[in-house]
């Protein structure tokens, strides 16, 4: 036990700093709105549960050296999220907000969404899919995610946008686009449309969130998707995983067998205690094998992403996703711990973000946290659609970047932030006109600002 002392410490260490993240956010709901509050939540999964369950359970795979490593790296990572979170503390100052046509603008946001449901559609409905099919193809589902966001920010901050049929569009579009993985229990897909739904209202309407509301949201979204992993494997084993569209009986009851087996235990216990379901496992035996061979890859498979746009029919035989110049860490993995990594496995943001820059991986942390918290702030500083837009788009792909890596993140990124770029360049104005009888402003409060909800109130 004592040779494990160093990473309780460590461990103790990053549990400390989360929960201390999480009460500040509590006790200032704004910052319940920041990607350092969805990192902590990230890092509480990744870096204390699956940490605490690993140590526990995989000693026999793992070293003690292997548990240091991985958690000061981890701890360290997060360490530099803290710092440029409070980096981007800078004063931005007040700008004249961009004026849109706001028709225009919902409009636009509503193509999107039919871009992306149409893209979806005939992406599983063609005959030849296969490993050489365009992953952009069938990445374009994404371009529905802003698209709901720019919609629900119009709603959420013009009254005169509201109505029954817009409701009932946007909500039906974003039910008929995500039911499929829903159906299908991916789990990826889900969590950008629940930071959509739940974090756009606010940003839009630049208000205090609900401390509930954004507990339950994140808390409800995670055990859903830990809920998937036990049902899936259901699947695998019933039909071998074959990809569904609409709801057969053969699917239905894989789903009601897979929610009759449903515990606590297979959900939240039994999981990370195996070897090949516990990411921070892989993540330690990533980390040690490049100490130990020094396989960086010194930036390069970042430096390959900006050719990886080339679709599969253009160039068939495209290098893996980030893959770079120099020999790759996890084909040694095996020679180093014993083991290996099983097919389609990741070893985590972290772990990726080491493997690129070496000694240099905390920069990156620090500079992704100061952009997205400066980025933060800018929508309670100006008043414009826009940014809570972007934001939410970047926050969205955050999810991909922690568990997996930029590799991983940089396609959901683009598709979440660069659509509704050309929507607000399409809707904006070039000079004041007149808005027709239409009033086209938010309802005002009596200081003249926006109105307070019943459980928020309006932030300077």
């Amino acid at each position: 036990m004592d040779d494990m002392l160093l990473f309780w410490f460590l461990w103790a260490l990053t549990a400390f700093f989360c929960l201390y993240t999480l009460a500040n956010a509590i006790l200032n709901p704004k910052q319940l709105l920041t990607f350092s509050f969805v990192a902590t939540t990230a890092w509480l999964y990744f870096y204390v549960y699956m940490a605490y369950s690993a140590a526990t359970e995989l000693r026999e795979y793992i070293t003690p050296k292997s548990f240091i490593l991985g958690q000061a790296v981890a701890l360290v990572s997060y360490g530099a999220v803290l710092i440029g979170s409070e980096l981007s503390k800078r004063r931005i100052k007040n700008a004249r907000p961009p004026n849109y046509d706001i028709q225009r603008v919902f409009k636009g946001g509503f193509f999107l969404m039919v871009v992306g449901v149409i893209g979806q559609i005939s992406f599983y409905g063609h005959d030849t899919v296969d490993l050489h099919t365009s992953a952009y193809w069938y990445d374009l589902y994404e371009v529905a995610y802003p698209g709901a966001a720019v919609c629900l920010a119009v709603l959420a901050r013009y009254p005169a946008m509201r109505t029954r049929t817009r409701y009932a569009a946007v909500i039906g579009f974003t039910l008929f686009m995500i039911s499929p993985f829903v159906l299908n229990a991916r789990r990826g897909p889900l969590f950008p449309l629940v930071i959509t739904c739940t974090f756009i209202p606010y940003l839009a309407r630049r208000e205090s969130p609900s401390r509930v509301a954004i507990a339950s949201a994140l808390v409800g979204v995670g055990a859903i998707m830990l809920a998937f992993l036990p049902i899936r494997h259901v699947m695998e084993v019933r039909d071998g995983y074959t990809y569904q569209y609409s709801l057969s009986k053969e699917r239905a009851d894989i789903w009601i067998e897979g929610l009759s087996e449903l515990s606590f235990d297979n959900v939240f216990g039994s999981r990370t205690a195996t070897l090949g379901d516990n990411e921070y496992a892989y993540h330690c035996g990533t980390i040690t094998t490049l100490v130990e061979t020094g396989r960086y890859q010194y930036g390069t498979g970042y430096l390959t992403l900006l050719t990886h746009w080339i679709p599969h029919e253009l160039w068939p035989d495209k290098p893996s996703l980030q893959a770079g110049f120099y020999p790759s860490v996890y084909d040694v993995i095996p020679d180093v711990m014993g083991w290996g990594m099983t097919n389609g496995a990741s070893a985590g943001g972290v772990a990726n973000v080491v493997e690129q820059l070496g000694i240099l991986f905390p920069l990156f942390w620090v500079v992704i946290a100061q952009f997205l918290d400066f980025l933060h702030k800018k929508c309670f500083a100006i008043d414009s659609l826009s940014n809570p837009v972007y934001f939410v788009g970047f926050l969205g792909g955050a999810h991909w970047l922690i568990a997996q890596g930029l590799g991983a993140s940089l396609v959901p990124i683009c598709f979440f932030v660069f659509p509704p770029f050309l929507v607000f360049r399409y809707a904006k104005r070039k000079s004041v006109r007149s808005r027709r009888s239409i009033n086209w402003e938010p309802e005002a409060s009596p200081a003249g600002g926006l109105p307070p909800t019943s459980h928020s109130k309006r932030l300077a």
